[in-house]
């Protein structure tokens, strides 16, 4: 199994509808989220490109990729070894994991897209691209579920399982 994050700029404007749709429960929500124009009256297209300089994104990806390297095996390993007590994880072979600016701290498509936002510390992005991914192992057996219970399960997973090891800071 592997985790490929990248920057696409195509894969960034063809999530900004339901970003933008997403903007009325992120902040009912108090939830974190950038999303700096109205798709009907701005330029999106110059506003990636301030956003891509602003925020560093290639030095961000290179970071991430070094981590993800580093540490990928491991982290599946864990996730293995935690899912065979209890079965509720689908894995795929590979989650493509695309860098953005905007949105919240973090997103998914199942059945194995990421979208995480750089607007953050490498070290919080990269613990959402595993917070996400958890997401997607459980997305089958949890969709019914409220957005709260489906949280309160990835934090579950984050806080029993050994990934705490690897990341001994994350806060459900």
């Amino acid at each position: 199994m592997h985790i490929k994050i990248l920057y696409n700029t195509d894969k960034i404007k063809d999530q900004l509808p339901f970003i933008e749709s997403q903007k009325d429960f992120l902040e009912k929500n108090g939830m974190f989220f950038y999303f700096p124009f109205d798709l009907k009256k701005d330029n999106f297209a110059k506003q990636i490109e301030e956003d891509k300089k602003r925020f560093e994104v290639k030095h961000i990806e290179e970071i991430l990729n070094k981590e993800i390297n580093k540490k990928e095996a491991l982290i599946f390993k864990y996730l293995k070894e935690y899912n065979s007590n209890i079965g509720l994880f689908e894995f795929v072979d590979e989650y493509t994991c695309f860098l953005s600016f905007y949105g919240c701290y973090g997103y998914y498509n199942f059945p194995n897209e990421i979208f995480v936002s750089v607007c953050a510390e490498p070290d919080f992005i990269f613990e959402t691209i595993i917070h996400e991914l958890i997401h997607l192992l459980i997305y089958k057996k949890t969709k019914e579920k409220s957005h709260q219970e489906i949280e309160s399960i990835v934090d579950s997973v984050f806080i029993k399982s050994d990934l705490k090891k690897i990341f001994p800071n994350y806060k459900a």
